[in-house]
């Protein structure tokens, strides 16, 4: 009796595969949904004697394809959002907000939890142009609230805000699905022109339940290669490692900032006398019944930062003690 042994290898995907002697056999393609079974027989044609002979066929040999997790969080801009003190929420308008992509690179429907924090001091966020975390006791947000995107790519009133009982997290991803999530918080009175404040955005891993909440979470499976559909983390490693995110351990996490642009305007006012009753223009003095001109000079130092709705007013009751007009000069721009 003799026997040749074949060897031939795969690669799970579009189970495009070429048959081969004496050499290995491979397919290329990707994307081959988990929990599928791929099935496969081989058949021996022959003959002796120069006859031919019926062909020959194997049992199939089946196996179920594993849940690759893999997937990928991108910051959008490649540079800061500006924002003000004392921004809330309702202020924020698109492009001038901190936004991410997050990717479903697996092979099976996924929910994701997501997690955003302040980066430390002097963290760096790695735009292009680099950009350093600033003071935190003067500039960093308590708390950011997160938005899911309708689609259309712009931060606007269509957008979901994401707040589950459990804490934010994007339900039920497809495979090779990306969304957008917007990132926004009060930005404190105390942030000071030039601040930095970095964030980053972190997705972590959770089955897709089949329901409008949180999935359990993710969990890679031990050994190799078991009878059941396993897991394997397959996320790369993150844009900076400080981010608190590792390799293939069902995270992934990108870095982005705010940035503080203000201006504090100054207002000066100064008095002279104009008009008096004995002496006239000439040489007035402030004397009952003279004129006095008031000059208010308001001045923006910013070379950059514009203040709109500007507003003065000037209240001449105290100075001459009776009912006096008001100046008023509003909406402004400086």
């Amino acid at each position: 009796m003799k026997s040749v042994k074949f060897v031939s290898k795969g690669l799970i995907g579009a189970l495009i595969a070429v048959s081969a002697f004496g050499f290995v056999q491979t397919a290329t393609a990707a994307g081959t949904s988990a929990d599928t079974t791929i099935s496969n027989q081989a058949t021996a044609d022959y003959d002796v004697g120069g006859v031919g002979q019926p062909s020959v066929t194997s049992l199939a040999a089946d196996f179920l394809v594993d849940n690759r997790v893999d997937l990928i969080v991108a910051e959008i801009s490649d540079g800061t959002a500006i924002v003000a003190p004392n921004q809330v929420v309702a202020d924020y308008v698109d492009p001038q907000i901190v936004g991410f992509t997050v990717t479903n690179q697996g092979n099976e429907n996924q929910d994701f939890a997501l997690e955003v924090q302040n980066l430390a001091d002097g963290a760096s966020v790695p735009f292009t142009a680099p950009v350093i975390d600033s003071n935190s006791a003067t500039s960093d947000p308590a708390a950011f609230s997160l938005f899911e995107d309708d689609g259309d790519g712009i931060f606007n009133g269509a957008d979901t805000l994401l707040l589950p009982a459990g804490g934010p997290f994007l339900d039920n991803m497809a495979e090779d699905e990306t969304r957008t999530v917007w990132v926004v918080a009060d930005i404190p009175a105390t942030a000071a022109n030039g601040d930095i404040i970095g964030v980053f955005l972190r997705a972590t891993t959770h089955d897709d339940d089949g329901a409008a909440t949180l999935g359990p979470l993710t969990t890679a499976t031990a050994g190799g290669d078991t009878a059941a559909v396993d897991v394997v983390f397959g996320d790369d490693s993150p844009v900076d490692t400080q981010t608190d995110d590792g390799v293939r351990d069902g995270r992934h996490s990108d870095r982005d900032a705010f940035e503080v642009q203000t201006t504090i305007l100054t207002i000066v006012k100064s008095s002279s006398v104009n008009e008096d009753p004995f002496n006239g223009l000439v040489n007035p003095y402030a004397i009952p019944g003279a004129y006095i001109e008031y000059v208010i000079v308001v001045t923006n130092p910013s070379a950059v930062v514009t203040a709109f709705n500007v507003s003065i007013s000037d209240d001449f009751t105290a100075e001459f003690g009776g009912p006096t007009p008001t100046l008023a000069f509003a909406n402004g721009r400086y």
